[in-house]
């Protein structure tokens, strides 16, 4: 009688597991039949942009910015997407933008791309002769991240030039601040030690020259110019 009660209890027990087991397959099932919550535009876009569709993901990031015109990560975004389509001027206006929407997400996230735009804007200008705007952009970028790989160099090149043009218009004092924080930028460029020692030159300044002259001959002491200035300078004719 109690093998009877023994075995039905089992039979019982055995039954309510496998109804439990089934329970879960069922509940489990459904579970993973669950699609994931689709991406938001901004997610689509950014998934665009990591493919390298840059295009495609500035008109979704345009999409997102209708529907959310503030929205700092959809301006951010087509922000990059611009200075990766080599339009640094319109990433530049994007970033001013955002900096009067969100200026909490533009200080604390955008910096180094930020950064990276202000360099190749400055690089666009002085490639298109905007010396100016150049050095205006490269002095921002000073101030906002100083140790910018590549800063010291653009900078200098932009104040050389800029010096330059002051030269040859007769604004020779104007020129020598320029060519002065340029070569404390590229001490090893021969430049606007050219430049600075031309004036002085010119001013009948030859000791000086020839001083600055020995100083960037230190960094180039195969510059043809340099060499040749400093002769002049010695009085050798």
């Amino acid at each position: 009688m109690m093998s009877k009660i023994h075995r039905h209890r089992r039979r019982a027990i055995m039954s309510r597991m496998l109804c439990s087991l089934a329970w879960l397959a069922l509940v489990s099932g459904l579970v993973g039949c669950q699609s994931p919550p689709p991406l938001s535009l901004v997610e689509q876009a950014e998934a665009a942009y990591t493919r390298g569709a840059y295009k495609q993901a500035d008109e979704i990031y345009g999409r997102a910015l209708v529907e959310a015109p503030g929205s700092g990560r959809a301006l951010h975004g087509r922000a990059r997407v611009a200075l990766a389509l080599r339009d640094p001027e319109s990433a530049l206006r994007l970033y001013g933008e955002l900096a009067k929407l969100d200026r909490r997400y533009f200080a604390s996230v955008t910096r180094d791309d930020y950064a990276l735009t202000l360099l190749e804007a400055g690089r666009a200008r002085l490639a298109a002769g905007k010396l100016a705007g150049s050095i205006q952009a490269l002095r921002v970028l000073q101030r906002v991240k100083p140790q910018q790989k590549g800063l010291a160099g653009e900078l200098s090149r932009a104040l050389t030039t800029h010096g330059e043009k002051l030269a040859m218009h007769g604004k020779r004092d104007e020129a020598m601040k320029y060519f002065k924080e340029a070569i404390e930028l590229t001490p090893n460029s021969p430049a606007p030690y050219v430049g600075a020692a031309e004036i002085l030159l010119a001013s009948g300044r030859k000791k000086e020259a020839l001083s600055l002259l020995t100083a960037g001959r230190r960094y180039s002491p195969s510059d043809g110019r340099l060499r040749a200035l400093a002769v002049e300078a010695m009085g050798v004719y």
